[in-house]
């Protein structure tokens, strides 16, 4: 990373990361192109409050956590938080060095842990309702099971977003059908990055709770593609 990038800054970290999967690196799936599109539109659509921090789960290398880091930088008043949640130790180091080399160690972190072992840090560190963002690309046959834990600590925000990655390849069933009965839920077909032959899917739960934790009003399918 250090020979191809002449300045450090998030965006010539993420293009560097985005050429090396183009030029035929494509074992390094990242959430880049039209995935990347809708994440931002999300973040766009998100009410963060000054309490509110973003969460991802799964690192890899740290591109989507860059990502995240950066747009937030543009979207809240106040000063963003993303922290990323990682098993592989390896993962974890990558992902720290990427974060360092964009500049965004303020905003970014990575912590080394088995998701939903590490997950009640969140609610240690943070507190309740202070998840505004959730990224899931750790394990699709678990997101249903983690989704559901952080609304069991009470960490999902009033006003909260979570966006599930690579739902249909390589898969998370469970998740998608418990989604297709929530009004709350929107399935998008979406390619993969550098793969354009190859569909996926990206789950998207925009929700709003009432002061009493109850469904208040979802975001419409027409809001998100705007």
């Amino acid at each position: 990373m250090e020979k191809v990038v002449s300045t450090y800054n998030p965006t010539n970290v993420l293009r560097a990361i985005e050429r090396f999967v183009v030029v035929g690196q494509r074992w390094l799936k990242i959430a880049g192109g039209v995935k990347a599109d809708l994440l931002e539109a999300a973040i766009r659509h998100t009410s963060f409050q000054s309490s509110n921090v973003c969460a991802e789960l799964g690192s890899f290398v740290g591109y989507t956590s860059t990502r995240l880091g950066l747009r937030l930088l543009g979207h809240c008043q106040h000063s963003p938080r993303v922290t990323s949640l990682e098993f592989d130790i390896v993962h974890v180091c990558i992902s720290r060095h990427i974060s360092n080399i964009a500049t965004l160690a303020h905003v970014t972190e990575t912590w080394a842990g088995h998701v939903p072992l590490i997950t009640p840090r969140l609610a240690e560190v943070f507190g309740e309702r202070s998840i505004g963002f959730t990224f899931m690309d750790h394990k699709g046959t678990r997101f249903h099971e983690d989704h559901h834990h952080l609304d069991k600590l009470s960490l999902l925000a009033a006003s909260s977003c979570t966006i599930c990655d690579n739902v249909v390849h390589p898969g998370a069933p469970e998740y998608v059908w418990g989604a297709k009965h929530s009004f709350m839920h929107t399935c998008y077909s979406l390619p993969e990055f550098a793969q354009q032959d190859l569909e996926d899917w990206q789950a998207v739960h925009m929700a709003r709770f009432s002061t009493s934790g109850r469904p208040a009003l979802a975001v419409q399918r027409s809001e998100m593609q705007t």
